[in-house]
């Protein structure tokens, strides 16, 4: 509907694109990444690292945090979300909260609905499933998430989802 990408587009804000704001990092950056180095090149300004797929650890989530911490960045944990017929939203909440309960990451958790499979068939959270994620991480913690979607995925499979509640970062 042209209302979900008016809702959409109403969060968004255009940033100075000479330079870079944030980095996503994840179990694909083989340790050691060198933010201290982009951060002396870009004036890279923080990282979004994955630490969950799901209820699932991710790889190398630890290394890259402490990249983050010897670079003078702040970072946020990013968690891939998955619809809660697959994978529950429990079960995903307590893995995230049990995965940064000891170091919270300073710009919070961003919770990733994005294109996705599980065995091998099309596994994409809906509306449903992700307003249950932020309800149960802010039950759980006191603190919002964020949300990290693409304005395609959010047309397809969130057009129900009210925007306004969590921040919203948008892919491009």
């Amino acid at each position: 509907k042209n209302v979900m990408a008016a809702s959409v587009s109403s969060f968004l804000i255009m940033p100075n694109q000479a330079r870079v704001w944030l980095v996503d990092v994840s179990h694909w950056n083989i340790p050691p990444v060198d933010l201290k180095r982009m951060v002396d090149l870009y004036s890279l300004d923080g990282v979004v690292i994955k630490a969950c797929d799901g209820s699932l650890n991710s790889r190398y989530y630890l290394e890259h945090v402490a990249a983050a911490k010897k670079a003078g960045i702040p970072w946020g944990a990013y968690v891939w979300l998955y619809p809660n017929n697959r994978v529950s939203i429990d079960a995903q909440v307590t893995a995230w909260h049990a995965r940064t309960v000891n170091d919270p990451p300073p710009m919070g958790i961003f919770i990733d609905a994005e294109s996705t499979t599980y065995n091998g068939q099309p596994a994409n959270p809906l509306s449903a499933d992700l307003r249950m994620a932020h309800d149960k991480w802010y039950a759980r913690t006191g603190r919002p998430a964020t949300t990290y979607t693409s304005p395609g995925y959010a047309k397809a499979y969130l057009s129900n989802f009210d925007f306004s509640r969590e921040e919203l970062w948008i892919a491009h």
